[in-house]
């Protein structure tokens, strides 16, 4: 129905460009132009393995042909079917080797579809829900606290902080404000913005990045570094043996084609068999099966324990780990907080902090776990007018806002709010509420204005927010069954030491 409808575009290094509205982004004619040129957001369906290649490597191999041209060669001489039980075990490789291939790719292929990053564009002045592959040129994408910046693009409206660690591998979050370039592979950590989509597909530097590294790759599993070893040894052998066996039986002349009716109970049909069973009797291929249904059986049985395992040997790594990392929120917690209370230590404040921390969120406008369960506790409005605002920084670990008569007020981790000297004032408080691993939340007062993203030293306390993480049920059975089989724990976590040490007891 837009065949007949006419953009307005202008040239910009050689490829055609839309007047820029950021009140309105894209219109539904500018999408449709943009999918009629093809200009969207494309990427490689499939990392892994194509299914050519994972037949060819399970099926071509130098013992499949060699046990293949056996039985070729034991057909064509006749040799009875009850000599051919070696075939039942290769062929349960081959389909056990196909499976778990087959099956992996399937999996990682569902999975890119699930975890398939989705955004929040704006269009026909509407922000609507997308997935990235539908994203399209000159594309105006919402960035938030957490989102995945999945094109390359420059900031146009607003500020954010970006960690670019995957790029880079310097985890630092580092301010863009309008005009910045953003990359994809990086996400957004704090702020509120809105970019430009100006690379899309391979143009990508995320995919230009994985391009030159995008393989498929086995685990090293030992197990089959050690088979594949002793099968090299057994390989020279092998050769070594069926030559002198054919040099043997040729000298002695068995190996004279007798022909077809005439060959059954021949010399050659003798010399064939003799040969043959020999040969397959020192190849271990039992070994390749008996250890491949063993590792089976442990796929099958950590699938009724909801574990996605891609590769049957990953279950040897498993067995080989003796350190497990975690992670606090959302691991041994279920990243569900709510707001338990609000201790006040500044009693001749007399502003309701209803009032200040809803107009606080309302400033920030935060998404996080954080933010939501302080939503729940305090709203959100508009009552006080915002001049400045600080969002939160992994570094400073705070956020803060100025208002126009009020001051400037932050809320995070005490100890990055005071100073030393006002820290330890209430330091006995903070610490007695985090040996019942909960979670404190400092809410401070300034004079000073927020300025060029830097906040004043002489923050006074208000007081303290009290959030209840809680615990995952099943928390205490696993951590106790990886104690149990001697893997260490260690959580990794930017919250409170103590807080931590609680909620790991």
């Amino acid at each position: 129905m837009f065949k007949h409808i006419h953009v307005n575009k202008v040239v910009v290094n050689n490829r055609e460009e839309f007047p820029l509205d950021v009140e309105t982004g894209l219109t539904s004619s500018q999408v449709f132009q943009r999918q009629q040129d093809g200009l969207v957001n494309k990427t490689k369906k499939h990392v892994t393995k194509s299914y050519f290649k994972i037949i060819y490597e399970n099926v071509i191999n130098f013992w499949n042909l060699l046990l293949f041209a056996i039985a070729a060669l034991m057909i064509v001489a006749r040799i009875p079917f009850t000599s051919f039980a070696f075939l039942v075990i290769l062929i349960a490789n081959i389909a056990i080797g196909l499976y778990q291939d087959i099956h992996a790719r399937v999996l990682l292929d569902k999975l890119k579809v699930v975890s398939a990053p989705k955004v929040t564009v704006l269009r026909d002045g509407k922000l609507c829900s997308i997935t990235a592959d539908k994203i399209v040129l000159s594309d105006l994408v919402e960035l938030r606290q957490g989102s995945q910046i999945v094109c390359d693009g420059s900031i146009v409206k607003g500020f954010i902080e970006v960690n670019e660690s995957l790029l880079t591998g310097e985890p630092v979050n580092i301010l863009k404000n309008v005009g910045d370039a953003v990359y994809s592979g990086s996400f957004a950590t704090s702020g509120c913005a809105f970019y430009k989509v100006e690379e899309l597909g391979k143009a990508n530097y995320a995919e230009k990045l994985q391009s030159k590294a995008r393989k498929f790759k086995k685990a090293k599993s030992e197990i089959l570094s050690s088979i594949k070893g002793i099968f090299k040894v057994i390989a020279f052998f092998v050769i070594v043996l069926a030559t002198a066996l054919f040099l043997v039986a040729y000298k002695q002349g068995k190996l004279v084609w007798p022909g077809f009716e005439s060959m059954t109970d021949s010399p050659f049909q003798g010399s064939i068999a003799s040969i043959s069973g020999s040969l397959v009797a020192m190849i271990p291929i039992g070994m390749y099966l008996l250890t491949s249904v063993t590792l089976a059986v442990g796929v099958i049985r950590l699938a009724k324990q909801n574990t996605l395992t891609q590769d049957m040997y990953c279950i040897e790594m498993l067995a080989r780990a003796d350190i497990l990392c975690l992670d606090k929120t959302g691991t041994l917690t279920d990243g569900r907080m709510s707001v338990k209370e609000f201790v006040k230590l500044d009693m001749s404040f007399n502003v309701p902090i209803d009032k200040i921390m809803s107009s606080m969120l309302n400033a920030l406008k935060d998404t996080n776990q954080t933010a939501t369960a302080l939503y729940e506790k305090f709203g959100i409005s508009e009552e006080l007018k915002s001049t400045e605002v600080l969002h939160f920084n992994s570094e400073k670990k705070l956020s803060a806002v100025s208002f126009e008569e009020l001051g400037t007020f932050a809320f995070g981790a005490p100890e990055f709010i005071l100073s030393k000297k006002e820290y330890l004032k209430i330091s006995n408080l903070i610490n007695s509420y985090a040996q019942q691993g909960l979670r404190i939340i400092l809410l401070a007062k300034s004079n000073t204005k927020i300025q060029n993203d830097n906040i004043g030293d002489d923050f006074s306390p208000i007081g303290l927010i009290i959030l209840n993480d809680n615990i995952r049920e099943e928390a205490f059975s696993t951590v106790k069954w990886f104690n149990d089989n001697n893997v260490e724990i260690k959580v990794i976590s930017g919250d409170n030491p103590i807080t931590v040490s609680e909620v790991a007891k």
